[in-house]
């Protein structure tokens, strides 16, 4: 199966996880919906970005192509996960599975590099964090994470 087909693939689905998780999020009561349904409408955005580039990669390089086959036990952990992260959510919280699901996802991509595989994520949710619970006040869902480091 041509590189750019199973692309195409896991952009659908992901845009459909984006969809799912987005529907997911308008149940969410007052503000703390804003950033889950925002980041699954950027998520869906870009999915289908994706989604179109695989596609004209498709149609450009025809269906007899030349690459090496996609790996896909490789490719089946990556939408275990995926669908992993969209369950795990209501029951860790965002922030946890985010922290969670990122440097797994990356990893299993192969980018070895620890500080970033492990600091990327961490910088994100911070970032996250401070905008959400501290500069706009929002009330933010109760959360393992928050637990844990007791912010909450």
């Amino acid at each position: 199966m041509p590189r750019p087909l199973i692309e195409l693939l896991c952009a659908l689905l992901v845009s459909g996880l984006c969809i799912a998780g987005f529907f997911e999020a308008i149940r969410y009561a007052g503000p703390s919906g804003y950033l889950p349904k925002t980041v699954m409408a950027l998520g869906f955005l870009l999915a289908l970005i994706w989604a179109f580039q695989s596609a004209l990669q498709w149609r450009k390089e025809g269906s007899a192509s030349s690459q090496k086959g996609t790996d896909l036990p490789r490719l089946s952990v990556f939408i275990g996960l995926s669908i992993a992260y969209i369950v795990l959510i209501p029951f860790l919280g965002y922030f946890t599975a985010t922290l969670l699901f990122i440097p797994a996802v990356t990893l299993l991509l192969g980018y070895r590099k620890t500080p970033v595989l492990f600091g990327a994520p961490v910088i994100f949710v911070v970032l996250l964090y401070l905008l959400f619970g501290l500069v706009l006040q929002v009330q933010l869902p109760d959360e393992l994470l928050f637990q844990l480091v007791g912010t909450n």
